[in-house]
């Protein structure tokens, strides 16, 4: 997929407002995994304003990222989007969908086990600083919505 500079500028924003540094995405790293032959995004906007996306890869089921503005959680955003790229995954035949989370986003590991995540490892030293990220997988079967 080839996004505009604006459009990637648009998901780089809405990511440093989700995740603080090291965690949030650059400029470049979006661009990288945006232009992934098999990335897939969803977006969801309030109006012409971005107000949540979700970024993954279907050739790995790697999901990138899930960000939902500040001013529109707890209602259901990042659920849908999760839902939906799962959804994708499967008509793809993705066999297991992965995502990594900072041990301290309770909310999205409690999203992700909603859903039938398991946690299989924890990543030390994922991140740039040092910390770690919990390493959760979910096999796909093509018969689930």
């Amino acid at each position: 997929m080839n996004l505009t500079r604006k459009e990637i500028k648009e998901l780089v924003v809405l990511d440093a407002l989700c995740f603080d540094p090291p965690i949030n995405y650059t400029f470049r790293d979006m661009k990288l995994y945006t232009r992934h032959p098999e990335a897939v995004l969803l977006r969801e906007y309030d109006g012409e304003r971005l107000i949540a996306f979700c970024l993954g890869h279907a050739d790995n089921g790697n999901i990138i990222t899930i960000d939902v503005h500040p001013d529109h959680r707890r209602h259901g955003l990042g659920g849908k989007l999760l839902k939906t790229i799962l959804k994708e995954f499967r008509s793809r035949g993705v066999p297991f969908a992965v995502s990594q989370i900072a041990l301290d986003n309770l909310s999205s590991l409690t999203l992700h086990k909603n859903l039938g995540f398991e946690i299989r490892h924890i990543l030390y030293g994922y991140y740039p600083d040092g910390s770690a990220a919990y390493q959760l997988v979910l096999p796909l079967s093509p018969d689930k919505d």
